[in-house]
């Protein structure tokens, strides 16, 4: 829309109008970054840098969680989530305070309270609690399947390649299909376009940086 187009309009909105604008990601998120519909399992992002993987996240995860009110939890919320970066410095710079982190986005009168180590919990006004993690621990905690959590690219690569990055199929790339029996539904887990779910041979032929949103089924359901 061309901007003597916007201005009409935009001048046509009421202060509350504007304001739940300027935060609304389902208007300035493109539609690749918008939370897929129906009834999936694992969302995978699998871009380059600059994408938005990290504003993606955080923005789809702040909405889903959004009451009505900032003391109102949605209907079927988790009452607890687990969000989980590579390292305890990347939770906290990118995730947590960066511009694109729980911290900045959404209404302010939504946004958590962080409370860093060794708690490393964000609390929503509305009660709900969001425990922060790192894949460092993991490794530690999990040797035999601390390779499933990261890929080791190097930095003058041009993109991932199974045959040196992924060697026997152990790396995150392989695995993440792994998980595709245990779906509720299986075929939510088959290819689909950019944005959905991915299984091998399309995440093979993309770049390695990913960002990864998980959603538990509801209780109550199989």
């Amino acid at each position: 829309m061309q901007s003597p187009s916007r201005q009409p309009i935009l001048s046509s909105l009421t202060d509350a109008q504007f304001l739940a604008l300027k935060y609304d990601w389902g208007f300035w998120g493109r539609p690749d970054q918008q939370m897929p519909t129906g009834d999936w399992f694992i969302w995978l992002i699998m871009t380059g840098r600059g994408w938005g993987k990290t504003r993606t996240a955080t923005e789809n995860i702040a909405r889903m969680i959004r009451g009505p009110s900032p003391l109102i939890a949605p209907p079927g919320a988790p009452a607890l989530m687990s969000f989980v970066a590579d390292t305890a410095f990347d939770m906290r710079q990118y995730s947590v305070e960066g511009p694109s982190g729980f911290l900045n986005v959404g209404h302010p009168d939504y946004r958590p309270r962080y409370r860093g180590p060794p708690i490393n919990t964000l609390t929503w006004p509305n009660g709900m609690e969001e425990a922060s993690t790192w894949a460092d621990y993991i490794r530690l905690s999990r040797p035999d399947t601390a390779p499933w959590h990261y890929v080791n690219i190097e930095v003058t690569a041009n993109g991932f390649n199974a045959a040196t990055d992924c060697l026997a199929d152990n790396c995150v790339v392989a695995q993440v299909p792994e998980g595709r029996p245990h779906c509720r539904r299986p075929s939510a887990c088959e290819a689909r376009p950019r944005g959905g779910v991915a299984l091998p041979d399309p995440l093979r032929r993309r770049h390695a940086s990913a960002a990864t949103l998980r959603r538990q089924p509801r209780p109550g359901r199989k």
